[in-house]
Order: structure tokens, then sequence, then C-alpha cells
């Protein structure tokens, strides 16, 4: 019987770190069904679902601590079941941008979880003042502002799920107040999912 694991390594980024990583999974006999690479600082972070027989599983969590330590790598492991997709009537795509502080993600994430909204995905990202000036176009130099006096920019993107029965202009109208409040930019975006035969 095919069993499923997730795996989560930590570690310097570093050429050839991820393909010593997924060698050893595929020496193992494990197949990877689903992955994601983010690079944060220095540091790079891999998830990874597996699936395997259970001999295959038995030997990769057993010998994968061993290989974590010779690569310098932080792994955790979770055994899993294959996932399956709920199917939700809405997928609805919300940016924003706002004056970076801390607890400003929160706030929206408390916003969705008070809605009954899933949250499918999410990035984000703090523009400074110096990143914000290189993307706008500003032929007179000497009439940019101090970049000094420019507060950092966080931009987020999340992407949420929701049934027939979530009111859309109603959610979009408290989601306008709230960015008015936070004194957020939005956009706010709607994918009707459409069923096919």
């Amino acid at each position: 019987m095919t069993q499923n694991l997730v795996i989560t390594a930590l570690g310097s980024n570093s050429p050839g770190i991820v393909h010593k990583l997924i060698g050893h999974v595929s020496n193992c006999g494990c197949n990877i069904v689903d992955s994601k690479l983010a690079i944060f600082g220095n540091e790079f972070t891999l998830i990874m679902l597996l699936s395997g027989e259970w001999n295959a599983m038995i030997q990769l969590e057993s010998s994968l601590p061993l290989k974590s330590q010779e690569l310098d790598l932080i792994t955790m492991m979770k055994r899993t079941e294959r996932h399956e997709p709920i199917s939700y009537d809405h997928t609805i795509e919300i940016e924003i941008s706002i004056p970076d502080a801390t607890g400003i993600i929160e706030k929206f994430t408390l916003f969705f979880t008070n809605n009954n909204l899933n949250l499918a995905g999410l990035r984000s990202e703090i523009l400074t003042a110096a990143d914000n000036e290189d993307s706008s176009e500003q032929p007179d130099s000497s009439e940019q502002p101090d970049s000094s006096d420019q507060p950092d920019i966080l931009k987020a993107h999340f992407t949420l799920n929701t049934t027939s029965d979530c009111d859309l202009a109603v959610l979009e109208a408290e989601l306008a107040e709230l960015c008015i409040i936070l004194n957020a930019e939005y956009q706010f975006m709607i994918d009707n999912k459409v069923a096919t035969s």
C-alpha cells in the first residue's frame, strides 16, 4: 500500500544542496508528488509531499536524520494522506499594499477567519523606500522625496476559497472598510470556477 510523507527542509542556500536532498529521496525509492521551494534571506526551505511503498518510507525516515546532519539541514517529517481537493464555488485573490507594521498580516488573516474563508495561498514581501524608487519612473531626481522619510511597504497576496453562501459584495465592502482603517490599498478579484463534464 502506498504511503505518504511530508518533509520540510531548511538550510543555507548553496549550489547543489537541493539536488543532494532530492537524490537521497529518490535513492530511498520515494516519489515526489508535490514540492515548493522558497528562499528567505540566505536560507532555503523546501517542502515535499512524497509517496512510496512502506519499506521505502521506513528507509527514508530512518536515514534522513543522518543525511540532514551531513548536509547541515534542519528537517521535519510527518506521515499524511494524499490531499483530496475540496470543491469550492469561488476563488478570491486579494492583493494588499500597506505601510509595514507588526501584526498587519494577522489582521487580515483574522478577517478571513471571521468570514469563514479558506486561506489557500499567501505570498508577502516588504519593499523599502529604495525599492519603491527603483520601480517608479521619476525623471527629475531633484523632486524625489527623501527615501529616509518613506515607510517600508508590505505587499501581500492572499488566495482564498469560499462557497456560494458567501455574499461577495458584502465581503468586499467589509474588506474596503478594514483597508480604510489600516490605510491600505487593495485589489479584489473573483474567479468563478466553472464545472465541466
